[in-house]
């Protein structure tokens, strides 16, 4: 669980350098905060390897379909 919450706060900090949001919504110096910061940090790097010609613009981060069966929907 910890992890995937971690996972969570890099694609949120990733997608914030995207869309232009510069403040992190976690507590300072938490380990969520630091994850948030490490998403934002590596779009922006993406960005100005983008604008130097070395690779390509960071778009929003797609997390991974996953395949799970919907147990709320009813079946005739």
């Amino acid at each position: 669980m910890k992890a995937e919450r971690l996972q969570k706060a890099y694609q949120w900090g990733y997608n914030c350098f995207v869309k232009g949001l510069m403040s992190s919504p976690f507590k300072r110096d938490s380990m969520t905060d630091l994850e948030w910061h490490r998403g934002f940090t590596a779009a922006y790097y993406q960005n100005i390897d983008f604008l130097n010609g070395k690779g390509g613009k960071p778009t929003q981060f797609k997390q991974a379909a996953r395949n799970k069966p919907n147990r709320n929907r009813r079946t005739r």
